[in-house]
């Protein structure tokens, strides 16, 4: 319970902090592993297709074009 009367219940922010933490951890593991199979030759550079590709790169950018 929070010290202020009628105020929030804590736990929930509190909850926040590892599961953010957490997130991020697998996040960078999973980087980890796509950078250390591209540099063993197991797969294609990252992002090397336009499949890849975020949604907001302009595809063709280079010559002009834009989508």
């Amino acid at each position: 319970m929070s010290y202020n009367a009628g105020g929030l219940i804590r736990w929930p922010v509190y909850l926040c902090i590892p599961v953010g933490f957490s997130l991020l951890t697998l996040q960078v593991l999973s980087e980890a592993i796509k950078r250390l199979a591209y540099l063993t030759g197991r797969r294609d550079a990252p992002l090397s297709s336009e499949a890849d590709l975020p949604p907001f790169v302009f595809r063709g950018a280079s010559t002009g074009e834009s989508s």
